[in-house]
């Protein structure tokens, strides 16, 4: 064989190689919906959820926003007294993911923004509360894992801290968990 005759199956293996990948041909776009659960001081908030946006910037670099909220009620029927606690986030950050995989994409991420912490308890037919909303820095580590495009389950652990600036507190910070579990769309 000549150089002459190679030249075709040179330029495809080029082709192949430099092709782009599937996940450089998508939008760069992604929405995530799903179940979240918080712990915040002794208190664990079962009933929550999630949404988040992001978009790619670059190979390993993505922003990101949050909005989401945790819910619990309690309620003392015998003391009469009903206790509701709720916690609702919103941010914005960045997201580091090391894509070497297109199935498996572990990731790392800090979102900062407001979180607003909120209680309320209705005694015998009189409700009363209280809410605040402050600064919060929550950093967390997740895996999204891809099933059938465009689809994937995502699912991440975050540490919230929460800045309270009030007197009464001294400048305290509420320290929270919380573990998200949903499913990725990228279209």
């Amino acid at each position: 064989m000549t150089a002459r005759t190679n030249a075709p199956y040179v330029l495809a293996l080029i082709g192949i190689v430099f092709a782009p990948s599937a996940r450089a041909q998508t939008s760069g776009f992604e929405v995530s919906t799903g179940y979240l659960v918080a712990r915040a001081s002794d208190q664990t908030l079962p009933l929550g959820w999630s949404l988040e946006v992001s978009r790619d910037f670059g190979p390993t670099w993505s922003i990101v926003g949050e909005v989401g909220g945790a819910y619990k009620t309690t309620a003392a029927k015998s003391l009469g007294v009903d206790v509701d606690l709720r916690i609702h986030t919103v941010g914005i950050g960045a997201r580091w993911s090391t894509r070497s995989s297109h199935r498996i994409v572990p990731f790392a991420q800090m979102v900062a923004g407001a979180a607003r912490l909120g209680a309320s308890a209705k005694i015998r037919g009189v409700t009363t509360g209280d809410s605040s909303t402050d600064l919060m820095l929550m950093p967390a580590g997740g895996l999204k894992v891809r099933l059938a495009h465009p689809f994937a389950v995502v699912g991440h652990i975050d540490y919230r801290r929460v800045f309270i600036d009030r007197a009464d507190n001294n400048g305290s910070a509420a320290h929270q968990l919380s573990a998200f579990i949903g499913i990725n769309v990228s279209p």
